[in-house]
């Protein structure tokens, strides 16, 4: 009989698996600051459950067995599959999507075994709704929030050029007298965007308003655009501040400001919920009245979700165990940028850069040769080479420089770099165009624990580069060093003059146990 079954045992249960849930999307929060919201929807989403239990349905007649237990079979492999593809790739959207829609499915499966579907509906918003917590995915940051970004840069610059202050535009740069102000990813309108269609469901189900009212809720809070104006506002503000005053004071001013357009955003978001709110009575969901199924006890599905979870756990630290935890594989290199040629000049990268590429340590730089040709570059190095992966894929000179303004004139082309010791780097060569003519980027990502590199070194197309994170996993390799290293050639009169620079330039930055260069 349901009055007998275990009390505790179906929210420990949910406790486990919002515990395995939550601690994959930690992993992820750590590495993309413009999830920073993120940290409270679990517990705006535990809120929202608890107000639910105020008129939760009386437990009812289950689903059949054999239809209840083919399903949770489905989710608990997938559930699996994903774990395992976030040990690589802790902030990979498209994983972290599998493996939290696969949870969010066992919880209403296990709700279903233990008290029927009807409270499994009753509290599947709450559950769905962590889903706001999670990192879009890749296309919508090229295809939607890039050009977001461009046009705020843009509009931005044609008002601070109307205030008096010369500035232009190019990709979501803005240049003005002062310098230069960039319009990163929280200021072009993820961060306000996805937390304000946080905040529009979260008031939406707090007071039970109808679906029109929800609906335009979350059209306020992306159409009417409370948090893009905002962000506009604020671009507005830091360029202004680069104008008047110099770069330092708009990089200074960049944190507060961003958290006052955001509180203002919400802030107004809330007003809107909470008026209409005042005219919306709260239904009341009566409790179910059909007899109950005895085919479950309350104990058994949820002993068996915590096996699974118990289980992926296990299986995932097993399969990815035997990893060297420092360099040891052959042909260890490093590399370093012409810190001591006279006309080397750092570049050090803005505290926003920093926290987006999340690296231990890099150079940056510009140089000249002999001959008066401009060089500039960078090396990153992590640590935690798992964190670099799925990093590098939303930054990366293919999507950063045509975001600053330049244009991209030929995909990544493969070019090997042969150092003195016999170790062979697999660069990419791409050629992009800027205001003074071509120029031509050495792009290199390296796992420098096994010796490999961390992604395909031209565009394979999807079916190669789902192969190669795949070939990752069978490989088992999670845990590693990893480094990134991007050279800019200028002034080569076309593609075949700046590889044949690269080959002999390129090599005198690295040293290796091989040779002392």
């Amino acid at each position: 009989m349901i009055k007998n079954r275990p009390r505790l045992a179906l929210p420990l249960a949910l406790g486990a698996l919002a515990l395995a849930l939550g601690s994959r999307w930690a992993e992820a929060w750590n590495q993309l600051p413009d999830l920073e919201h993120a940290w409270l929807v679990p517990a705006l989403a535990a809120y929202l459950a608890w107000e639910r239990r105020r008129d939760q349905p009386a437990p009812g007649a289950s689903l059949r067995l054999q239809t209840l237990a083919f399903s949770a079979g489905l989710l608990a492999v997938t559930y699996v599959a994903g774990r395992v593809l976030l040990a690589p790739f802790p902030a990979w959207p498209a994983a972290l999507w599998l493996f939290s829609l696969s949870g969010w499915g066992l919880a209403l499966a296990l709700i279903t075994a233990c008290a029927g579907p009807g409270p499994a509906r009753h509290f599947a918003f709450p559950i769905l709704f962590t889903g706001t917590a999670l990192p879009w995915f890749t296309v919508i940051d090229v295809h939607l929030i890039l050009p977001l970004r461009t046009g705020l840069a843009s509009v931005a610059a044609e008002l601070i050029h109307a205030l008096g202050y010369p500035a232009t535009a190019e990709g979501t740069v803005i240049t003005v007298g002062r310098g230069l102000v960039g319009v990163d990813e929280a200021c072009g309108g993820v961060r306000s965007l996805q937390s304000g269609i946080m905040v529009a469901l979260f008031f939406g189900e707090l007071l039970r308003l109808k679906t029109p009212r929800r609906l335009a809720l979350i059209a306020i809070a992306i159409a009417i655009a409370l948090a893009l104006l905002s962000n506009l506002g604020r671009t507005c503000f830091l360029a202004w501040q680069a104008a008047a005053q110099g770069p330092a004071a708009a990089e200074r001013w960049h944190d507060p400001a961003g958290w006052t357009q955001l509180l203002i955003a919400l802030g107004g978001l809330a007003l809107v919920a909470s008026f209409w709110g005042r005219f919306t009575p709260v239904s009341k969901i009566q409790p179910a009245t059909e007899p109950a199924r005895k085919d479950f006890t309350g104990w058994r599905p949820c002993f068996a979700l915590v096996s699974l979870l118990i289980f992926s756990e296990i299986a995932v630290s097993l399969w990815f165990k035997q990893q060297p935890a420092h360099s040891t594989a052959p042909g260890v290199w490093s590399v370093a940028l012409p810190v001591q040629d006279p006309s080397y000049e750092p570049t050090p990268f803005a505290e926003n850069v920093r926290n987006l590429l999340r690296c231990d340590d890099y150079q940056a730089g510009r140089w000249q040769t002999p001959e008066g040709g401009r060089r500039a570059g960078y090396v990153l190095t992590w640590r935690r080479g798992e964190v670099a992966r799925d990093i590098i894929a939303l930054h990366n000179p293919e999507i950063c420089l045509p975001g600053g303004g330049s244009r991209l004139l030929d995909r990544a082309q493969s070019e090997l770099l042969k150092l003195s010791g016999g170790t062979i780097l697999p660069f990419s060569s791409t050629t992009f165009e800027e205001r003074n003519g071509p120029f031509y980027v050495f792009y290199l990502s390296w796992d420098q624990t096994h010796a490999r590199a961390l992604a395909p070194a031209n565009d394979t197309g999807w079916r190669g580069w789902w192969a190669h994170r795949l070939g990752e996993v069978a490989a088992r390799r999670a845990r590693f060093e990893a480094c990134v290293i991007a050279l800019a050639y200028y002034d080569q009169p076309d593609a075949t003059a700046a590889r044949a620079a690269f080959s002999r330039e390129a090599s005198h930055l690295f040293a290796s146990p091989e040779t002392d260069l």
